[in-house]
């Protein structure tokens, strides 16, 4: 399997800091996160699946290669600044959308409600950031994996200027292969004005945070 910009890896693992790998919802980030902790002591947040019976299946083969993994939270948290301050890699999504007052930043050019934790644990520990994907080749011939400098901006305590950072790095990976992004997740569902580019969605969503209330 080919891997490309593996010199920045190796740089970052050797900093002694830790390494922040941002893995968006591109390609097989499965195999990503499998080969990372084959070679290297990761730990990882995840969102815990809606339906409680498949986390285990999930947790299984996410861990199978010795990675750590630690639902996102406050504990999480806590989990991922303790394995860089022990010079680990550290795994984080970040192209899901977050809860609460975040920054809106440009997406392709879209605005999309973009999360600050990575940013945030980059600016507290000033580990090295790194983007890193796995492209599928054509004809089922395998993968590819693709490691890409984070932009500087990725720690500036300034949110609305890490966020745009953060989808930057999320369109050097995307452009590789677009269709290979997990578009289905509807990243542009939240905009700044209210209104859902997705038929039913604003709807939707709507509907649950009433029956949340009641």
């Amino acid at each position: 399997m080919d891997v490309f910009g593996a010199e920045h890896l190796t740089a970052a693992m050797d900093h002694g800091t830790g390494t922040i790998l941002l893995a968006p919802h591109y390609g097989c980030w499965e195999l990503l996160n499998l080969w990372v902790a084959e070679r290297h002591p990761l730990t990882a947040l995840y969102r815990p699946p809606r339906q409680r019976s498949l986390e285990p299946i999930l947790l299984e083969g996410r861990t199978r290669n010795g990675a750590r993994m630690l639902p996102a939270g406050p504990q999480g948290i806590r989990g991922i600044m303790k394995a860089l301050n022990a010079g680990e890699s550290v795994g984080i999504l970040p192209d899901q959308e977050p809860e609460g007052n975040e920054p809106f930043a440009p997406l392709f050019g879209q605005p999309a409600k973009t999360m600050t934790l990575a940013s945030r644990v980059a600016y507290k520990s000033q580990a090295p950031v790194l983007f890193a994907c796995a492209r599928r080749l054509p004809a089922a011939k395998g993968f590819e994996l693709h490691f890409i400098p984070a932009d500087a901006d990725i720690a500036n305590p300034d949110p609305q200027l890490a966020a745009a950072a953060v989808n930057r790095g999320v369109e050097a990976c995307v452009r590789l292969a677009p269709e290979q992004y997990q578009w289905t997740y509807k990243r542009f569902a939240t905009q700044p004005d209210g209104h859902s580019p997705y038929p039913g969605r604003g709807k939707r969503r709507n509907k649950r945070k009433t029956a949340t209330r009641a």
